[in-house]
């Protein structure tokens, strides 16, 4: 059975809270792209993804998404979360989105965008901005 858009994408940042790379990385196609824009990296295929969630939970071993809201028009979904967890001992919060096109209840290309000059504040390796 495929499962509704909403019900994956909900699904999948509820295994990206668990940390487990393997559920994770079942959610997505053999041959699919992830995308981080804000960062400039592209992942192709489930081996890059599954060394991209790995470098990540090892860098953030305590970041959580809170999802806000879930989307869906036809084949594509976007998902608006706050990402939140601590860079050595800074903690950091931020908004997050993220667009997915799927297939057959699976990950072909996940878009996700944030600003890094926020995590970078927030974190202390930015000043902040005079408004």
């Amino acid at each position: 059975m495929i499962m509704e858009t909403p019900k994956v994408l909900s699904d999948y940042k509820i295994a990206c809270n668990s940390h487990d790379v393997n559920k994770i990385v079942s959610f997505f196609a053999d041959d699919c792209v992830l995308e981080d824009v804000a960062r400039g990296i592209v992942k192709h295929g489930k081996k890059e993804v599954t060394d991209s969630f790995n470098s990540m939970f090892a860098e953030f071993p305590d970041l959580k998404y809170e999802l806000m809201t879930v989307c869906e028009v036809g084949n594509w979904g976007c998902v608006e979360c706050v990402m939140s967890g601590t860079h050595g001992t800074k903690p950091f919060s931020f908004r997050a989105a993220s667009i997915f096109q799927l297939s057959d209840g699976e990950i072909i290309h996940e878009s996700s965008y944030w600003n890094v000059m926020t995590y970078l504040q927030q974190v202390g390796l930015m000043p902040q901005l005079a408004k």
